[in-house]
């Protein structure tokens, strides 16, 4: 799993030994407290948050792709999909938009092409496939899979002296090679 946190005082600086400590905490433990003042100070902002297991993130994307929009979410919208809906921010009713709820916006950057194995765990091998085959694949993405897969290039450090500066001047030889050799395809 990974987790980002990012600590800020109350001057609006970053707090790295906070978040060091934070870090710290997590890894021993699992889990980690906010001070009351932070807890206070967030949900005074109106901030809310909640968690979502592999289980839930998948459950998400098949709700979306099958049930719900029809659309195929990358697996980071699936965990905010499935967190705005444990904190009853989406979906809206009608009643709930007429009572002025404030809206939420869930902002899916990434392609779910880009995590097929996330995808084919959620949505299964047949769910893959249609999606793959079907308008929502991106075009570029559909071109780069069918391109035969090309081990990875190692490269190498220059021989005998020279240090740093004659290593890069080979590693850059080396990337521009590899460069001319896939822009000739």
């Amino acid at each position: 799993m990974h987790t980002a946190l990012a600590f800020i005082n109350v001057h609006g600086c970053l707090d790295l030994l906070a978040r060091a400590r934070r870090y710290s905490e997590l890894e021993a433990n699992g889990k980690f407290e906010l001070p009351e003042l932070w807890v206070g100070a967030l949900k005074d902002a109106g901030f809310q948050s909640a968690r979502v297991d592999d289980e839930a993130t998948k459950a998400e994307m098949v709700a979306l792709a099958r049930v719900e929009v029809g659309y195929v979410a990358c697996p980071h919208a699936c965990v905010a999909f499935a967190a705005a809906k444990q904190l009853g921010l989406w979906p809206r009713s009608s009643a709930q938009q007429a009572e002025g709820a404030r809206p939420c916006c869930v902002m899916a950057t990434a392609s779910p092409c880009k995590f097929r194995e996330s995808v084919t765990e959620g949505l299964g091998a047949p769910g893959w496939e249609t999606y793959a085959a079907g308008p929502g694949f991106p075009a570029s993405a559909r071109e780069i899979m069918a391109k035969p897969e090309v081990p990875p290039t190692l490269l190498t450090a220059a021989p005998g002296e020279g240090g740093l500066n004659a290593s890069q001047r080979v590693w850059e030889g080396q990337l521009r090679d590899i460069v001319v050799k896939f822009s000739a395809k």
